[in-house]
């Protein structure tokens, strides 16, 4: 002990290098542990990024041939890199090439059934259809210059076609061509100023036809091709009388009865077309936007005829017919929207009697339409005046909600999947009334699928309609006879001249209303089908920057290549 005194002295000197020299044993040992995980886990990171690398040159089918199979090894095995890009793309060209195809298959089809017709002059026929489509070949409605509209003489050719084309198609289901009072033909109706070049229709030149002063559906001058005055409601449905203009061939009674207000609308908008559109000639000689577009709701007429024919077949008189009655045929912006469910429901249990209610009510209803003073007349008075644009509110979205001209030309020349679909197809809407026998009513949803054009049917009411003339200055509005656009009195559906309404069975099963079969049937209901036809644009080149169905990897021969900033469209008719 006495040896190690002198040690003692200095223990605290001692016990500090001992701890010094642990904390440094220590912190050696410390050190390498974490020199040897880092450089554990910076392998590691790098063997990844090794491992990510070599993905590329994977294959993306590898391991996706079984939808079955471990969805986290098919994960590893086809991670998205640039081969997926090029397979994507490879498929994504597949489907834009079969569409392309699908695409050119119906415009061809359709091409040849959708064509001027024989009765026109070789070069009429020549120069109109040189102008389809009309959104391409033609400028726009308020851009056309007067040496861009078609020869006055074409014109003036097809002016006379038209007015005889109707009671053609009225002859083909065995109807009886008899216009009545609605022949106003549109928003702008009929006072418009029209000459004397509406003598050769059969109209005074008159502007007597104003309606200032007069009601259309009352006593008035003018005659109408067809029979009667052209304030009167044409000869009463059944009557089993030939028009002048056309209908049944000899004085059988017509197996079909269709509406006389609603003939009256049509006759209207293809013999009026002076004030409409913008037209202001002194002869009534349609424009070139005007014939196009009226071409249109004729292909539309023939498929809709041939529908009734195929429908009622060889029956020769009205009680053999299935479809025995056209209440109304409504074309582009009088077809309206679909699902709008119209004024008219709101009449679904007047009472029995006159169609639509008492006569205390249907007169207080006429005169407030002829005044104004109506509740609807305040709303429409603080409405835009409506487009002249033959375009305006013509065509249907893909929700079946009307166009506005500006919006239709527009999707013309997008790129958006939402709007560039309207240029594969044009859609119009069409609106049809029918009393028919209830078990016809699957042969006619089958007629309308097989027509030409094909009709796609979107909504089928049964029971809920009245029958219309038609307007096109807002599309179902659903009034009673059709709201009459010359500005008189509405025209009452089912009245003939003398003014009696015919009903067809029990009224209350119709909810009172107005029917023009005159022998009641308990197997007769009222039909109302709204659809849409197809009018297909042609297939754009593929070198067309606006091509919406441009590849991504084009052919050598082809130098085209798709824009990855535009999303993919998916072209669909429907």
């Amino acid at each position: 002990m006495e040896q190690l005194k002198p040690i003692l002295k200095h223990k605290f000197w001692i016990s500090c290098g001992v701890i010094a020299l642990a904390g440094l044993v220590v912190s050696w040992l410390a050190s390498s542990s974490l020199q040897s995980q880092t450089a554990t886990y910076v392998g590691q990171i790098e063997g990844s990024f090794s491992n990510t690398n070599g993905l590329a040159g994977v294959k993306p089918d590898e391991g996706l041939t079984n939808v079955a199979d471990d969805l986290k090894t098919q994960a590893r095995q086809a991670f998205p890199n640039t081969e997926t890009l090029k397979e994507m793309d490879r498929i994504t060209d597949e489907a834009k090439r079969a569409a392309r195809e699908a695409w050119k298959f119906r415009y061809e089809q359709q091409r040849q059934l959708l064509v001027f017709p024989s009765d026109l002059a070789p070069s009429v026929r020549q120069a109109f259809t040189a102008l389809l489509p009309i959104e391409r070949k033609l400028p726009k409605f308020d851009a056309i210059k007067t040496d861009q509209e078609a020869r006055v003489e074409f014109l003036m050719a097809y002016g006379d076609y038209i007015k005889k084309r109707l009671p053609q198609l009225a002859e083909m289901v065995q109807a009886q061509w008899a216009p009545g009072a609605a022949a106003g033909g549109g928003s702008s109706g009929m006072s418009s100023g029209m000459s004397s070049g509406m003598s050769s229709s059969g109209m005074s030149g008159s502007r007597g036809m104003s309606g200032s002063g007069s009601m259309t559906g009352g006593s008035g001058s003018g005659s109408l091709p067809g029979g009667g005055s052209s304030g009167s409601f044409g000869p009463p449905m059944g009557s089993g009388g030939s028009s002048a203009a056309g209908g049944t061939s000899d004085d059988r009674p017509p197996v079909v009865n269709w509406n006389p207000a609603n003939q009256g609308y049509w006759f209207g908008k293809t013999t009026v077309f002076t004030g409409r559109n913008g037209n202001t000639s002194p002869t009534n000689v349609p424009t070139t936007h005007q014939v196009m577009y009226l071409q249109e709701d004729l292909w539309v007429l023939e498929a809709v005829f041939s529908v009734i024919k195929g429908v009622n077949g060889d029956a020769d008189a009205n009680d053999l017919a299935n479809i025995k009655t056209i209440d109304h045929i409504l074309v582009g912006p009088s077809a309206g929207e679909l699902g709008k469910i119209s004024s008219l429901d709101e009449t679904a249990s007047v009472p029995s009697g006159m169609a639509g209610g008492n006569s205390r009510n249907m007169s207080m209803d006429m005169m407030k339409s002829m005044s104004g003073s109506g509740a609807s007349s305040g709303a429409n008075a603080n409405k835009p005046a409506p487009s002249a644009d033959p375009a305006h509110r013509r065509y249907v979205d893909r929700d079946y909600k009307l166009l506005e001209s500006t919006a239709f030309h527009s999707a013309l020349t997008a790129s958006s999947p939402s709007e560039a679909y309207l240029q594969v197809a044009k859609r119009i809407p069409v609106r049809l009334g029918f009393q028919m026998k209830e078990a016809a009513l699957i042969d006619l949803l089958a007629q309308c699928a097989n027509s030409n054009p094909p009709i796609e049917v979107r909504q089928v009411r049964i029971n809920r309609h009245k029958p219309e003339a038609g307007s096109d200055g807002e599309g179902g509005s659903g009034s009673g006879g059709g709201a009459n656009p010359a500005g008189g009195m509405p025209v009452m559906a089912g009245m003939g001249g003398g003014g009696a309404s015919m009903s067809l069975g029990d009224p209350s099963r119709r909810g009172g209303r107005s029917n023009l079969v005159e022998a009641p049937s308990a197997d007769v209901i009222g039909v109302e089908i709204y659809g849409v036809v197809y009018i297909f644009n042609p297939v754009p080149d593929e070198t067309d920057p606006n091509d919406i169905l441009k590849l991504a990897n084009p052919e050598p021969a082809n130098n085209q290549a798709a824009d990855r900033s535009r999303p993919v469209v998916p072209v669909t008719a429907g």
